[in-house]
């Protein structure tokens, strides 16, 4: 990832923990923490079409590799809130509603086996067909407009963002359940 990227991912992580550190209900700090991830990514975005020609290996990285990196954590947090959202009052069903939530991960797995074991192995025959955005025949979901890249996507830059976003999810998830079950 080249270094403008880096710093500001670097910057929207201690933004993010800034936030996370705050004295503030949880559901709060989700949804400013997502406002953050989200204009970090309209900034990297925007710093990625200023620039007008790439060369295919350059286009692929960007999302494969940087794009995911932001929009990941716009998804996680939106995941999150509305995980937040729907917690039951009574400690019995919140252990069994977060069990259950913990199983979305796997859900996600099992629908996207193929190209997660791509992604994860670090294959890279695929790319121009699943990276490049000229490859990109898939029509844009009315869920997939809070990403605000109809002018800036592959037809698979989506799953990476889903993936890591789910797997994070999960890691939140397990660590809630242990605290409850403590």
């Amino acid at each position: 990832m080249n270094e403008k990227y880096q710093l500001l991912h670097s910057d929207m992580l201690k933004d993010m923990a800034r936030c996370s550190g705050m004295e503030l209900p949880e559901t709060e700090i989700a949804e400013y923490c997502y406002r953050i991830t989200l204009n970090y990514w309209v900034r990297i975005k925007q710093c990625f079409q200023r620039r007008v020609i790439y060369d295919d290996a350059e286009e692929i990285e960007f999302f494969k590799s940087v794009k995911p990196r932001f929009t990941a954590y716009i998804e996680h947090y939106l995941i999150l809130n509305q995980g937040l959202l729907f917690i039951p009052a009574q400690k019995d069903d919140e252990v069994t509603y977060w069990e259950e939530e913990e199983r979305r991960y796997q859900r996600f797995y099992e629908r996207n086996r193929d190209f997660i074991q791509y992604y994860e192995n670090g294959k890279t025959e695929s790319d121009a067909e699943y990276f490049l955005q000229r490859n990109n025949r898939l029509l844009l979901l009315p869920q997939e407009r809070i990403y605000e890249d109809l002018d800036c996507r592959s037809s698979h830059d989506h799953l990476v963002r889903g993936f890591i976003a789910n797997r994070m999810y999960k890691e939140y998830v397990e660590n809630r359940l242990k605290q409850l079950k403590e």
